[in-house]
């Protein structure tokens, strides 16, 4: 839309007395993608008009809260980024901050606020390839080496820092290229970190070097530009969501997809007790509304819903 002349109509405050259009600040906050990995999912900064004074990018991970000049624009950009770590990527292991903006006229003054109640979070990358002490057809070797990582990384998140005001089991991710190994069972190695690490059940994540095509102008491009890992991870979640070999017959499908979305984004515990529950009550009240109608008594509703939910 924006790559589209005048598709994106701008509004700014009428000329008053005493006070002309320029006098304004110019405030855009905009919740889209930053990084251009695709030209069509992204927005870039040039695209945006050139009256404006600061633009606040939310949508991305990472914590970029200095606010960044764009080269022939006249504004600035701050990027705060997510305030906990909602996915476990390298952009997240940043320290996090907010913006405090004190604004006079046309100009301002930022005062970067750390966060001090966040979850410490590390993250590392290990090419297995690459490591010397580690041998392809020792798997004892690559057990070794991988602990080791994990040990100092947690070590690392103990150490005590002015910005956090409580003790929190950290969350830990290593992503491990593979080529030319074998891979582990990641939850059988997070056991010996159970109460020690936020996240033993996925601390490894396994990949491959990418493989490069060629396009049709010989250009050779990555296959894993294709798809950032936090839109990847999301794809594969709404992709179990949508197998729809098997139909739900009293639970909705897109009540169970809001709910696994939450239960692993949000890491909320509870998302889908919370979705049977208000679901029943849904229909608990459907069915008192219409009681001269229908005489179903509350253990069949339940066992109906465990029948759809094996």
């Amino acid at each position: 839309m924006f790559q589209t002349p005048h598709s994106v109509q701008w509004m700014r405050p009428e000329s008053q007395e005493g006070l002309s259009v320029s006098d304004w600040f110019n405030i855009l906050v905009l919740h889209q993608n930053r990084i251009k990995t695709n030209p069509k999912s992204a927005i870039n900064e040039h695209f945006l008009p050139r009256f404006l004074d600061f633009v606040v990018w939310g949508h991305e991970h990472e914590c970029l809260i200095d606010p960044q000049e764009v080269p022939g624009m006249g504004f600035h950009i701050t990027q705060p980024g997510s305030s906990v770590a909602t996915s476990l990527i390298d952009g997240e292991a940043k320290p996090k901050h907010v913006l405090l903006l004190e604004i006079k006229g046309n100009q301002y003054r930022p005062n970067k606020i750390p966060l001090m109640t966040v979850r410490p979070f590390e993250y590392a990358e290990v090419v297995l390839k690459d490591e010397a002490d580690v041998d392809p057809n020792d798997q004892a070797s690559v057990l070794e080496h991988l602990d080791k990582i994990v040990r100092n990384l947690i070590e690392k998140s103990s150490q005590p820092t002015a910005s956090r005001s409580e003790a929190k089991l950290p969350l830990v991710r290593i992503k491990v290229d593979y080529s030319g190994f074998s891979t582990i069972n990641p939850q059988r190695f997070g056991q010996k970190y159970v109460g020690k690490v936020a996240n033993p059940q996925d601390i490894l994540i396994f990949s491959k070097a990418a493989k490069k095509r060629q396009t049709t102008t010989g250009e050779n491009i990555d296959e894993s530009e294709k798809l950032r890992p936090e839109e990847l991870n999301q794809q594969t979640i709404e992709a179990l969501v949508a197998e729809n070999n098997l139909k739900m017959e009293i639970l909705p499908v897109d009540d169970l997809d809001i709910a696994l979305h939450d239960f692993v984004s949000k890491d909320d515990k509870t998302a889908f007790y919370a979705c049977l529950q208000r679901n029943l009550d849904e229909t608990r009240k459907k069915l008192n509304s219409e009681a001269e109608k229908f005489k179903i008594e509350e253990e069949d509703i339940i066992v109906k819903v465990g029948e759809c939910m094996q």
